[in-house]
């Protein structure tokens, strides 16, 4: 799944992307390209997360750049999800 709508939550939380790039301290431009690619890199997804956390809205950084941070919520089961893939040894078994 995308980060692009969270990205746009918090577009939507600052009003404008220009305004949200200058709170995060990135420019308009790297904002954008983040909200239409649906990519954000891990420095862009912490940024945004203490941004948002101080105007009171959770848009946590494991669902703006998945790659990079575990899942911090458990399943509805009480086990978290696999961070990465199956492993060498795993896919030699499939």
């Amino acid at each position: 799944m995308s980060s692009r709508i969270y990205v746009e939550q918090a577009i939507r939380l600052f009003k404008s992307e220009a305004k949200l790039a200058k709170v995060v301290g990135y420019s308009q431009n790297a904002i954008w390209r983040a909200k239409q690619s649906g990519r954000v890199s891990a420095i862009m997804a912490v940024r945004i997360e203490a941004v948002c956390a101080a105007r009171g809205v959770e848009i946590p950084r494991d669902k703006l750049c998945p790659s990079v941070f575990k899942p911090t919520k458990p399943r509805s089961d009480g086990t978290f999800p696999p961070a990465y893939g199956p492993t060498r040894r795993e896919r030699a078994a499939l």
